[in-house]
């Protein structure tokens, strides 16, 4: 059958264009005469024509095979699937060929036709990874005590964490606060073979519009310029939330992904931790506990919105503790 198929008219005509250029071109005239020249002349056109379909005709035999065409598809397949390929494209390409590849089934668009919508959006999310400043190897170190003269309790918090850089400069770093009594001490900026600097009023300042209406106010610390040529910084921030007069709520929420985390608060004077929770990780959380200190650990990538809330309070307040 494959056979049959190389053996076309074309296959034919093309070896009678040969035979009819090999058999002109074998005439033996007057060289100098004009006949001469004009047999040799159609006799490479026949050669030149009946050639070029035979070519043709074992071209179109080999791409017609199933052998051809596995090979062709395996290594079409290979390019489109290879990293080096889907480096090539530009973002919004990379975005379509997503959209071709995590796409519901018919069954499943049938069901519930909103569930496109959904995977649209998983990816359009998705994307936004390239776009994200990563941070790693938080460490939060916080002290609970009561301050005599505000007459309430008081957490200083002082916070470690590394920031990597995604676009060509380190975004602003945002300082956001659940409370309007909040302080921002400080916030330094640390890098390798590079003096830690303390960022100054100059670059900081309030953030206006807060989306998040459980968060009262913010800033935004600017990275000096002299630290986009590193690939990583370390950011040292030290701040003071205050409570009511016999309790306080430590709490953190992340807005950004997290290689890594590590929280230790302690309780000084009559203080003790009254309770805590987690969310977005919650059984991956490891917890150690007593009344008077608690870490929080967890060594793996948190996605943004996991949060710890620590219930501090006067350990005797209520007449229940006493």
């Amino acid at each position: 059958m494959e056979l049959k198929r190389f053996f076309t008219k074309w296959f034919y005509i093309s070896i009678i264009f040969l035979l009819i250029g090999l058999a002109l071109s074998g005439v033996k005239l007057d060289e100098s005469s004009t006949i001469t020249y004009m047999i040799n002349l159609i006799a490479n056109l026949f050669q030149s024509v009946g050639l070029a379909i035979l070519v043709a005709n074992i071209f179109s035999f080999t791409i017609g095979t199933e052998e051809f065409l596995k090979y062709i598809r395996e290594r079409l397949m290979k390019i489109v699937v290879s990293k080096d390929f889907v480096t090539t494209l530009s973002p919004i390409e990379q975005q379509k060929l997503l959209h071709l590849s995590l796409k519901p089934s018919k069954d499943m668009s049938e069901l519930y036709s909103g569930i496109n919508d959904y995977f649209d959006s998983y990816i359009e999310q998705s994307m936004k990874l390239f776009d994200t400043s990563y941070r790693g190897h938080l460490s939060i170190n916080a002290l609970a005590s009561y301050n005599e003269e505000k007459k309430c309790i008081q957490i200083e918090i002082d916070m470690d964490y590394v920031v990597y850089k995604v676009a060509d400069e380190f975004e602003p770093i945002q300082i956001l606060f659940e409370d309007e009594k909040s302080e921002h001490i400080s916030t330094t900026v640390k890098a390798h073979q590079m003096e830690k600097e303390v960022l100054t009023q100059d670059n900081i300042e309030d953030i206006e519009k807060i989306s998040d209406p459980s968060l009262k106010k913010g800033y935004l610390a600017k990275i000096p310029d002299k630290y986009n040529s590193k690939q990583h910084i370390n950011i040292n921030r030290k701040v003071i939330e205050y409570g009511d007069d016999h309790w306080q709520a430590f709490s953190y929420k992340s807005i950004k992904p997290y290689d890594g985390m590590i929280i230790n608060l302690r309780c000084e004077d009559n203080l003790i931790i009254r309770g805590y929770n987690t969310y977005g990780k919650e059984a991956d959380f490891t917890v150690e506990k007593n009344d008077k200190t608690i870490k929080i650990q967890y060594h793996d990538w948190l996605t943004p919105g996991f949060g710890v809330n620590i219930i501090v309070a006067l350990q005797n307040h209520h007449t229940e503790d006493e």
